[in-house]
């Protein structure tokens, strides 16, 4: 062909089909989870007839604008695209096989092999994965050195097949077939395919097919695509695929579900509203305002950096020198958008603002307060008023009006859901309230309960050691058919869980714990094996270093080893594994790296050992109520009822920890405090996490470590195939920064 007429046609040279039968027989045809690339893909008739014989998914590229059309057609916007190959985005080791045959050509810029067939070869290379196979279609006279050496060094096999005929009536063209991969002497394969070169093997139809492709690569992300997009190829980019077909997109427009009736314990008092509108609960609201008229409100809450303090103090070591320090304070502010009838938006940013509003608009947002919410109690007594007209506390004092219908508020709340947090003022009667609720529950008194405890079920109730005797004081003084115990060791867990299993319906039984005897519980020690083993210092062949003797080559050390399955534990410092030492062990609950076993044991506290002269010791170690009752009675707690619950504010504490274990033994929780906020957010974090489903699933912190699956038959042991539990610090971290007061000292 002219220069020039290959000039026209931009170097492009289909292979022409009646070889079509003689290539495609070469491969074993796979799934279409292995891709085909073809980077000069011309109109696509090779491609597509290829992906079809080998039942794989084909990609192509082309530059010309006709033919890449063609190609589109054939494969859809997503498989083929038209740039420069050069400019083409493709994912690393992402194809199993590749058709190459690039444009017959030759760059004069190009400072050493100037034939633009060997450097489209080693552009392509990159994209096909380890063990993938590439069909390299050119003249017999394009396979020189340089082609041949990098092949060579790139390739585990090469084979070079001639097509039967002169092609173009003159070229006699051949199909190099190259596996990527290293191939043990790159220097006999270099001459392997300079010899083919000069006598290939002759490309007929094959009985067998002689490649086969390797299982396709585990890709994270899978790029096809050019890094410039003209108009047109961008607007049938949007067209086909854009992201207003997409499911978010849709979900934008369609129109909204009616809100659901938000249901709470009480209706809030109109002292509220401002909360209300911060949370973003009232958007969608249509009120009637004085100053615009019927408006739609939206409310949000957005974080603003403020300059709190600024402090300047000499810098150490340098009196002379000041330094500035400046705190940044990050705190929320609410915006309210108010959208009237005739399109006026209008802003208001910050509290007094919002203020402003509420006052101004009181009655209509009181009006709105009480068509949104619909209280589950509706101060009836919820069937309980003559049972509580009847407790008289120190037996002459009867219970005022607000307490009674607290009591059975939280009552009437228990019937739809799990927690309840009770907040009081010191002096407001928390006890005689809670103690009412625990008794009302647990006897049957209230109607609709009665069928979701059952006879051996318990209550538990945490308090601070100062308040237990007036706990069960007042229980007595509230009613005396009930069944009231002290809970100070495990061994009265056990006697009270009997005798409650023998009370029978009707009658409340109820355990008071201290707080601190939930989490008080016996030590810890080294539960591993310790061996003596001798190591080789140096290689027996190996010169005896300086300052040793020939016969210190061999040393005894002490070496821990784990109980369960023998293995030498290992301790990693400074990215070295040695074996571990006893202080490294007793520095936390270890676990051992092959079977995930603990390698600690509980210890007797000196109270619990044996005496001098004594065989056996007289009393049982002490141990962490909270953790027997998961063990022995994980079932048999109806009601939590915790006593100065802002004492458990932080779940990385003992008091936290234990809180939130029993909460998740127990059918119902109310947790009672005076103060459940200290001015910081995270302080509310773990007693929200524990009482709010919602919270849990929004700032979810993991669980406990999930081991592998383990086969039937299988010796080995399990390993860690997920470990988020250790997310409660970003958990926390994400809720301070949605809710709360953030400082920065620069």
């Amino acid at each position: 062909m002219a220069r020039a007429e290959s000039k026209m046609v931009m170097g492009y040279l289909p292979i022409e089909p009646h070889h079509h039968p003689a290539i495609l027989s070469l491969v074993m045809p796979v799934t279409p989870a292995v891709k085909l690339l073809d980077p000069f893909a011309g109109d696509g008739l090779f491609l597509e007839t290829a992906a079809q014989a080998w039942n794989v998914t084909p990609y192509a590229n082309e530059l010309d604008g006709e033919r890449a059309q063609a190609c589109i057609e054939r494969f859809g916007p997503t498989q083929a695209v038209r740039c420069d190959v050069e400019r083409l985005l493709a994912s690393n080791n992402a194809f199993g096989v590749a058709w190459l045959n690039p444009p017959y050509d030759h760059d004069k810029t190009a400072k050493a092999n100037k034939r633009v067939e060997f450097s489209y070869l080693r552009h392509s290379w990159k994209w096909l994965q380890d063990g993938g196979l590439a069909f390299w279609c050119v003249y017999n006279q394009h396979i020189t050195e340089d082609a041949a050496a990098f092949l060579a060094k790139s390739s585990r096999r090469v084979d070079v097949w001639a097509l039967p005929g002169k092609h173009q009536g003159e070229y006699n063209q051949v199909v190099l077939a190259a596996i990527k991969g290293t191939h043990p002497n790159p220097t006999e394969l270099y001459q392997s395919i300079l010899e083919g070169k000069v006598s290939p093997r002759l490309l007929t139809v094959q009985g067998e097919p002689l490649y086969k492709l390797p299982a396709p690569p585990q890709l994270t992300r899978f790029v096809f695509a050019p890094d410039i997009i003209d108009e047109e190829q961008g607007l049938r980019l949007i067209q086909e695929q854009g992201a207003w077909k997409t499911n978010g997109f849709q979900s934008l427009l369609e129109i909204p579900c009616p809100p659901e009736q938000i249901e709470p314990v009480v209706s809030p008092r109109p002292g509220h509203m401002a909360l209300v509108l911060a949370a973003g609960v009232a958007n969608g609201a249509v009120i009637q305002t004085e100053d615009y008229g019927k408006v739609a409100i939206r409310g949000k809450t957005e974080h603003v950096e403020q300059i709190a303090r600024v402090e300047v103090e000499a810098a150490p070591g340098d009196p002379e020198r000041q330094i500035k320090k400046t705190t940044i304070r990050l705190k929320p502010t609410t915006i309210l958008t108010l959208l009237a009838q005739d399109g006026t938006v209008v802003e208001m940013d910050g509290d007094e603002a919002l203020l402003g509003f509420i006052t101004d608009n009181k009655q209509a947002l009181t009006g709105y307060l009480n068509q949104k919410f619909k209280p589950m109690y509706t101060f009836d007594l919820n069937g309980m008023g003559r049972w509580l007209d009847c407790i008289r506390l120190k037996g002459k004092y009867p219970m005022y009006a607000a307490q009674k219908h607290v009591t059975a508020a939280v009552t009437r709340g228990f019937q739809d859901r799990n927690s309840i947090l009770l907040v009081g003022s010191m002096g407001t009667g928390k006890t005689l309230m809670g103690g009412s609720t625990a008794i009302a529950m647990a006897s049957g008194v209230v109607e609709n309960l009665r069928g979701q405890i059952r006879d051996d079920q318990v209550v538990l109730i945490v308090a601070p050691p100062h308040l237990i005797e007036k706990w069960k004081r007042e229980l007595h003084s509230i009613s005396r058919n009930i069944l009231v115990e002290r809970l100070d060791r495990h061994e009265d867990v056990r006697a009270f869980m009997e005798k409650a299993a023998r009370a029978g319906a009707g009658i409340a039984k109820i355990g008071l714990i201290k707080r601190d005897l939930t989490k008080l519980g016996a030590g810890r020690e080294v539960g591993i094996i310790w061996r003596d083993e001798w190591v080789a210092l140096w290689r027996q062949d190996a010169p005896v270093p300086e300052g040793y003797e020939p016969d210190q080559r061999l040393v005894k050390q002490r070496v821990p080893k784990c109980p369960t399955c023998g293995h030498t534990v290992m301790q990693e410092k400074k990215g070295v594994e040695s074996p571990a030492s006893e202080s490294w062990l007793k520095g936390g609950k270890r676990l051992c790296s092959v079977c995930q076993t603990p390698l600690w044991q509980e210890a007797r506290d000196k109270g619990s050992q044996p005496k001098t002269g004594q065989k056996y010791p007289t009393k049982n170690p002490r141990y962490r109520i909270d953790e027997y009752l998961k063990r022995v009675y994980p079932d048999r707690v109806y009601l939590l009822i915790w006593d100065e619950v802002h004492e458990c504010a932080h779940g990385d504490t003992g008091n936290g920890e234990a809180f939130n274990r029993i909460a998740g033994l127990a059918d119902k929780v109310l947790a009672m405090t005076g103060t459940p906020f200290n001015g910081r957010s995270s302080s509310i974090f773990n007693l929200e996490y524990a009482l709010n489903p919602r919270t849990r699933q929004r700032y979810n912190w993991g669980g406990s470590p999930r081991l592998s699956r383990k086969t039937r038959g299988e010796r080995g042991f399990q390993i860690i195939a997920a470990d988020d539990s250790k997310q409660r610090g970003r958990s926390e971290s994400r809720w301070v920064a949605d809710m709360g007061v953030r400082e920065q000292v620069d």
